[in-house]
């Protein structure tokens, strides 16, 4: 494939043809696909990830710069719906726990959800005190107070892409520390039922 290619299919592509939506999605459904397992580590999730990122490129393509590569674009989009998934994921599990919590465990599945989301959270203190002062400030501003990057920004007196590069570093390391935690819990979890 080369890059001329590719930007004759995005000059088409933003004009709306199916054809070139077509050619662009085999060209990088199989990157997108990667990316999203890789953090999430669930096929279906992954997939439907994948499906969403395709459904937003279609919406925005008639802003598409056709004189680029796709590809960052690509990642940026999938990137924010892969953070948001695990947003969710994270809130239901939190919402499920403190159900399961106010209620009397009569199944030790239970005890163990609540054993392993403990655990979770341990880790999650952990990492983030292992971050740097001002990195773990913005980690826990914009994630566990959910506040956006103009408010830690202000509330900081810090510059926005200052705010968008601890954020980066911080979400890196931390993701780094769940998922070998969630490599843990699934190897073992299975066990325990």
């Amino acid at each position: 494939m080369s890059s001329l290619e590719e930007k004759e299919h995005l000059a088409i592509f933003r004009n709306g043809s199916a054809t070139s939506f077509q050619w662009l999605y085999n060209l990088y459904f199989g990157q997108v696909y990667n990316y999203c397992q890789s953090f999430l580590n669930d096929h279906q999730e992954a997939e439907e990830v994948t499906a969403e990122v395709f459904v937003v490129l279609w919406k925005k393509r008639a802003s598409i710069y056709t004189h680029h590569s796709l590809r960052p674009l690509l990642f940026k989009i999938t990137r924010d719906l892969v953070w948001n998934r695990l947003k969710q994921i994270a809130s239901h599990r939190e919402r499920k726990l403190k159900y399961l919590a106010s209620h009397s465990f009569r199944r030790s599945v239970h005890g163990s959800e609540v054993i392993i989301y403990r655990e979770q959270e341990e880790v999650l203190r952990t990492a983030l005190k292992q971050l740097p002062p001002q990195q773990e400030k913005v980690f826990t501003l914009r994630f566990l107070k959910g506040r956006d990057l103009n408010q830690i920004a202000e509330e900081l007196e810090i510059s926005k892409n200052t705010v968008k590069v601890h954020l980066a570093k911080s979400k890196r390391f931390v993701v780094n520390c769940l998922t070998g935690l969630l490599s843990v819990i699934l190897l073992f979890y299975p066990l325990s039922l």
